[in-house]
């Protein structure tokens, strides 16, 4: 069984957005948290925004529980403070949706890289046609032992998504 829950370092190294029912229409966002990545990601009102999220093991340890992705959508994100944990709590109280995702209980050793997609993509159709939202990402673990979550990584997109008119 691997440790290093408090030492663990996952990192975010790509967010894929993409309409959840058409076929990709998304843009890869290679990791920054400095740059806007520029053209948003268009999603039609009808459609759900799908995300995937990737992300490494960059420690040296073994890392054993249950991790997770969050994503966060608003109008306007806090940007990130650098904190994970801290982005977190700034980002519940922000949302206006909500995806994410949680694996069984596995062993990420150093070097593993992972995808998951959120299992409930929020619908577009939650802000109007024009708006161009925000979306923040955190990546983490929840020690299967005392059922305390550690925050890894976390990463701001500025103007990730736009929502547009329903496409034919």
């Amino acid at each position: 069984m691997g440790r290093g829950f408090k030492e663990g370092t996952s990192t975010i190294t790509q967010t894929l957005f993409q309409s959840s029912v058409a076929s990709p229409a998304g843009a890869n966002r290679t990791k920054s948290r400095t740059k806007v990545f520029g053209t948003p990601v268009e999603i039609p009102s009808d459609k759900k925004i799908g995300v995937s999220v990737t992300f490494e093991n960059t420690g040296s340890e073994s890392i054993y529980g249950m991790f997770f992705v969050e994503i966060f959508y608003a109008d306007s994100l806090t940007d990130s403070s650098g904190d994970p944990e801290t982005d977190y709590n700034t980002w519940m109280e922000e949302w206006e949706g909500f995806d994410g995702y949680i694996s069984s209980t596995t062993t990420m050793n150093p070097g593993d890289s992972w995808t998951f997609v959120g299992n409930d993509p929020p619908p577009a159709n939650r802000w109007a046609e024009g708006t161009v939202i925000d979306a923040g990402v955190i990546v983490g673990c929840v020690d299967v032992s005392t059922w305390e979550a550690y925050f890894y990584d976390s990463l701001k997109i500025t103007d990730a998504v736009k929502i547009i008119a329903p496409t034919a």
